[in-house]
Formats: C-alpha cells, sequence, structure tokens
C-alpha cells in the first residue's frame, strides 16, 4: 500500500510544498494541478474506504481475524489493481519531477540531467565529509 502512505505524505507536507512552489514563482499551478490529479486518483480508486480498509487489515495493522484478513485480499480484483498502480505511477514521476525542479531551482521546462546532478552532489558530499 505505498500509493495510501505516498499520498498521506504528500498531504501532510502540502502546506511546505505549497510554500516551496509559490517561493519558484514558476510552480504553484504545476502544485494544483498534481493536487487535482491526486483528488481526482484518491476519487476514483476509493481512497478512503476501500483502499483504507484494505490497508488496514492486510498491511497497516494486519487483522488479526483472518477471515477478514483473507477476505481483504480476495476483494481486489487485479485488473483494477494494475490499472490503479499504472495510473499512480504517472502521478508520481509528476510529482518527482516537481519537486526536482523545486529543489535544483530550474524551470519546468528546462530538461534535468539527473546523472549530472548527482555527480554534483555527490562530489559536494565527499568534499565535505571526511
Amino acid at each position: 500500500m505505498n500509493i495510501y502512505e505516498t499520498i498521506n505524505s504528500y498531504h501532510k507536507y502540502g502546506k511546505e510544498l505549497k510554500l516551496l512552489s509559490f517561493n519558484k514563482n514558476f510552480l504553484p499551478s504545476t502544485l494544483e494541478e498534481l493536487s487535482k490529479k491526486l483528488k481526482e486518483f484518491k476519487k476514483t480508486n476509493c481512497f478512503d474506504t476501500k483502499l483504507n480498509i484494505i490497508r488496514n487489515h492486510t498491511i497497516g495493522h494486519i487483522s488479526k481475524d483472518f477471515k477478514k484478513y483473507y477476505d481483504c485480499i480476495k476483494s481486489i480484483d487485479e485488473e483494477e489493481a494494475f490499472k490503479m498502480i499504472k495510473d499512480f505511477n504517472i502521478i508520481l514521476n509528476e510529482i518527482y519531477d516537481f519537486s526536482l525542479h523545486c529543489l535544483l531551482d530550474k524551470p519546468l521546462e528546462e530538461k534535468i540531467d539527473i546523472q549530472e546532478e548527482f555527480n554534483k552532489l555527490k562530489s559536494l558530499f565527499d568534499e565535505n565529509i571526511p
């Protein structure tokens, strides 16, 4: 239920993300768009009801009642689950891209070479940590 926890973390740090995006004047509309996509994803996939129940009984707080545990797992529709994972990965990639642009203070239109940025950070780390 990584989807469940990721969405909760996104909302938990929403205020900080909003402040960060307003400090980078090119990002607030992107954050708003991401929030709309997550809201629609949650609605489409019964986040607050079905996903919450499955998470609570199978991963978050494993049910002591085996029948309840089994019924939750049995209730998962494979096609629905794969579609949900695919749709969420698209949104997650957009969140990652948004976060990366915020951290590097680069406009969204600017392509980022992740390996190059990693090498820069690694050399800074290597220089400053004995």
